[in-house]
């Protein structure tokens, strides 16, 4: 018990929404749940980070872009995840047509690949996008920066030839243990398996 109590005692005292106050780097607001209000001071901590991810990434081989936030729902008609994640959008209407906030990169990452003819020869691509995206998280679930409405995430969508899928997930792996270790992460690996929804054919699975 006194174990117990002393891990609670330490989770108050690390806890980042008390020290997000305490450190003056940012603040949450009821006008938007789920959004996060970066002061000046976290806002330089924030571009540190990215500047961080920039130049690991860069190191990597990736190439970066920079997509809207904002789509016609027929994108997401086309990639699938309308029909998978419809309930997790922020949508609206205008100028007669359905729009939709973009919850993940991956349907607009394709827009990018395919904006232009591309060689076997471009393989590996590796495309980051440290994109914007919104999702429509119920109130009751939001909590400081762990659980949010708005918020920055890094998909990045390699494009590969077959026989290049082990070394890049290789790549990849390395790349977490880089980072995680920068921060000093203890972490563990899982294989992630199918998930009753989807999107694909068996096959390629």
């Amino acid at each position: 018990l006194d174990a117990y109590l002393a891990m609670l005692e330490e989770a108050k005292r690390r806890d980042h929404r008390r020290l997000g106050k305490d450190l003056d780097l940012f603040y949450n607001h009821a006008y938007s749940p789920g959004g996060v209000f970066w002061t000046p001071r976290g806002w330089t901590l924030y571009q540190t980070l990215v500047e961080q991810w920039r130049e690991s990434h860069t190191r990597a081989g990736y190439v970066e872009i920079c997509n809207p936030v904002l789509y016609d729902r027929a994108l997401f008609d086309e990639s699938g995840h309308w029909a998978h994640y419809e309930e997790n959008m922020f949508i609206m209407e205008a100028h007669n047509r359905t729009w939709c906030l973009k919850p993940m990169n991956c349907p607009d990452t394709m827009l990018f690949f395919r904006s232009k003819k591309r060689s076997y020869r471009e393989l590996p691509l590796r495309v980051s996008e440290g994109g914007i995206l919104h999702r429509n998280e119920v109130p009751g679930s939001l909590s400081g920066l762990t659980r949010v409405r708005q918020f920055c995430q890094d998909d990045a969508h390699l494009f590969v030839t077959e026989d290049q899928i082990q070394q890049e997930i290789l790549s990849i792996l390395r790349l977490v243990d880089q980072t995680y270790t920068l921060f000093g992460i203890k972490y563990d690996l899982y294989l992630s398996t199918r998930p009753e929804t989807f999107l694909g054919e068996i096959a390629q699975w």
